[in-house]
């Protein structure tokens, strides 16, 4: 299996709170993030776009994703995954 080095795509196709995540993403001195806003603005979605994208450039890391109720896991960050 060939894994690409870095994965580019167009600016314009994600969500500005994607780009911020990608910062932190990039960001050795950020252990974790915090991401806050209102209803459907899009945070788990970008969250999970960041994630899998992390997971295709072959870094050999690991993500764990929290929410602050564990109900709310499967009706929503699962679901994104599974997309």
């Amino acid at each position: 299996m060939i894994i690409p080095e870095s994965i580019e795509f167009e600016e314009g196709i994600f969500n500005e709170i994607y780009h911020q995540i990608d910062e932190s993403f990039c960001n050795d001195e950020i252990r974790f993030i915090f991401i806050y806003g209102g209803s459907s603005s899009s945070k788990t979605f970008s969250y999970v776009q960041r994630t899998i994208i992390y997971m295709m450039e072959g870094q050999g890391n690991n993500s764990l994703i929290f929410r602050k109720f564990s109900t709310d896991i499967n009706s929503s960050v699962f679901e994104d995954f599974i997309l």
